[in-house]
């Protein structure tokens, strides 16, 4: 091979190499492998709810954000029942450090990957707890767990979304571009 040849062969991959490198593309931003039954997701309030009006609108913030963000839609149920794709809690306790939410698939279909139904639920009193305004990290974590119901994973900052890990002091409350379109293609 002639040095022309190499050398063009050398600076394209250095370009693809460049390209790669500086795609905004986290490489820990993929769907998790579990993923929903459908779009519709259907959610109730769990009687953990009842005494925490600011636990219930970070979740309604939380459907509301899918629904807005993506080609998902909630439907709220009055009660838990067997249609429900994700039931909502309240955890009660905890102290700074401890987990502020979590998502629990309880129906899970292994060979398709597919849960059916899964259980969210925040912590309030440990995000009150930790650093950053309350109301915002509540909101926060509620859509970091429903991103999660739909098959998403964590990821590290610098990306500015609601799956990026622990507390924020500002935004963090949307998907990103790549959530969003990782989101939109599970159907």
């Amino acid at each position: 091979m002639s040095w022309s040849k190499r050398f063009h062969s050398l600076a394209a991959l250095a370009v693809l190499m460049l390209v790669v490198a500086l795609h905004p593309t986290a490489a820990s931003a993929h769907p998790s492998g579990v993923s929903p039954d459908n779009k519709n997701h259907v959610w109730c309030f769990g009687t953990t709810t009842d005494d925490n009006p600011n636990v219930r609108a970070a979740q309604r913030y939380a459907m509301d954000n899918l629904e807005a963000q993506t080609e998902f839609y909630g439907t709220q149920q009055a009660e838990c029942g067997t249609a429900t794709d994700v039931q909502f809690r309240a955890g009660d306790g905890g102290q700074a450090g401890d987990e502020r939410g979590a998502w629990r698939c309880v129906t899970y279909n292994p060979s398709s990957g597919i849960c059916g139904k899964a259980i969210v639920t925040l912590w309030p009193e440990v995000i009150a707890a930790e650093a950053g305004p309350f109301l915002l990290n509540l909101n926060k974590t509620a859509c970091h767990e429903v991103g999660h119901s739909v098959g998403q994973t964590h990821h590290d900052p610098p990306y500015g979304d609601c799956l990026v890990r622990g507390p924020v002091s500002t935004g963090h409350v949307q998907y990103g571009g790549v959530h969003k379109g990782y989101i939109n293609d599970l159907f």
